[in-house]
């Protein structure tokens, strides 16, 4: 049976909101484990800054960012960009 959005208080594109908020939180915790273990990996670096920016945590985004840059990790020059610009 298909839930009950109306008696839950909620519609079903807030559902799947809360349900992309979730993701996205998992994501990053995702990206942070894996630095954690190998911190020149250049694809959970990309994508840690990538999902903070797209997130709008520009502040959260160019610290990622500069830890990156810091271990001499190659990030796609766009996103280094963005995320420079945005921080203007």
């Amino acid at each position: 049976m298909a839930p009950s959005y109306h008696k839950q208080g909620r519609s079903p594109e807030q559902d799947e909101g809360v349900r992309s908020s979730r993701r996205a939180a998992e994501a990053e915790a995702s990206y942070r484990a894996a630095l954690a273990v190998e911190p020149e990996h250049a694809g959970a670096a990309g994508n840690l800054i990538n999902l903070l920016y797209v997130q709008g945590k520009v502040a959260k985004a160019r610290e990622a960012l500069e830890q990156a840059e810091a271990r001499k990790v190659a990030i796609h020059p766009g996103l280094k960009k963005a995320v420079r610009d945005a921080s203007k």
